[in-house]
């Protein structure tokens, strides 16, 4: 069974036209992931604190690039983590005290971090470590348990300890949580979904999203996704990250490792992959998207464009 879902050219075609512009803020710094080992087995943990921290800083730069009147709107919108290792998730969501939030499975950081440090050794040192992990996960990996890490001896030692590679690997790391947060956040900020009571202040343990609270949230969401949406949701995102002084690059990283699975993992289908479909058209949505958030910004000079801020992809897509 393939995880793409099929779109006609007269779709594709279409789909690169929903590819536009919004505007945003600040840009963002955050520590070396791969300071840590990167593994989805090693989530738990300094890592899933390193993971966990970026995403928050990663919504606190993107929500400093909202319009004001927005920003009143979505009051207090938060990133929650889903403590599943198991599955891969993020959705855009109202928590049990109806607040707005954005939820990322430590399953989802996990799998990133891998792509990410693969992505990063492959640009580094002309490898194909993505693909390689693709195949992997597509052939081995078994339904409803931990991600399969990469076996020993996957990445080299001398190159996993290159700093330029450990540079990269933060930046793909932080350029990927982008996206992802990115995509649901302009969910939000479309009105895709209506909260009923935002506020500025939140309980203790908001930050954990219980099973009920998860349970809902995907019954809302499989009702609200849909595959044109969410193709028109990634071309504003897109925008917004790159205003935000992030590349598209992480995210590009992230959905052409999705586009390679060639079979669902295992007998279970992701949430993330059964919410957002074909990762092959997303691709082209983003890299349009950003070629327009580029021809907008070129009066603005070079020092101003995210290009400049993380060396470029190379390599298969």
């Amino acid at each position: 069974m393939d995880l793409r879902c099929r779109f006609s050219p007269r779709a594709r075609a279409r789909a690169r036209g929903l590819a536009s512009a919004a505007l945003g803020a600040a840009f963002l710094v955050v520590g070396s992931a791969s300071a840590q080992p990167t593994g989805p087995d090693v989530v738990p943990g300094a890592t899933r604190e390193i993971a966990r921290n970026t995403a928050r800083g990663v919504m606190t730069a993107l929500v400093a690039g909202l319009r004001p009147e927005d920003k009143r709107r979505l009051v207090g919108v938060y990133v929650a983590f889903d403590e599943s290792l198991t599955d891969v998730s993020a959705l855009a969501a109202c928590d049990d005290d109806g607040d707005y939030v954005v939820t990322v499975s430590d399953g989802l950081l996990g799998l990133l971090g891998t792509v990410s440090e693969a992505r990063a050794t492959d640009e580094t040192f002309g490898t194909h470590k993505q693909a390689d992990y693709a195949a992997l996960v597509s052939t081995s990996q078994p339904g409803h348990v931990r991600l399969l890490p990469p076996p020993a001896g996957f990445f080299d030692a001398s190159q996993a300890r290159a700093p330029a590679k450990v540079a990269l690997t933060a930046a793909r790391f932080r350029e990927g949580v982008g996206e992802v947060i990115a995509h649901e956040l302009t969910r939000l900020v479309d009105g895709d979904l209506v909260c009923p009571n935002p506020t500025a202040t939140h309980e203790h343990g908001d930050d954990l999203w219980t099973r009920e609270e998860r349970d809902h949230a995907l019954a809302v969401a499989r009702k609200l996704y849909a595959p044109l949406r969410t193709l028109s949701a990634d071309g504003a995102a897109t925008a917004r990250l790159l205003d935000a002084g992030m590349t598209e690059q992480g995210g590009l990283a992230w959905l052409s490792f999705l586009e390679r699975l060639e079979r669902p993992p295992g007998d279970a289908t992701w949430t993330y992959l059964e919410l957002h479909h074909d990762p092959a058209v997303r691709v082209e949505v983003v890299r349009a998207a950003a070629d327009q958030w580029r021809k907008i910004h070129a009066a603005a000079g070079p020092a101003k464009d995210p290009r400049t801020l993380s060396p470029p992809m190379t390599g298969d897509r």
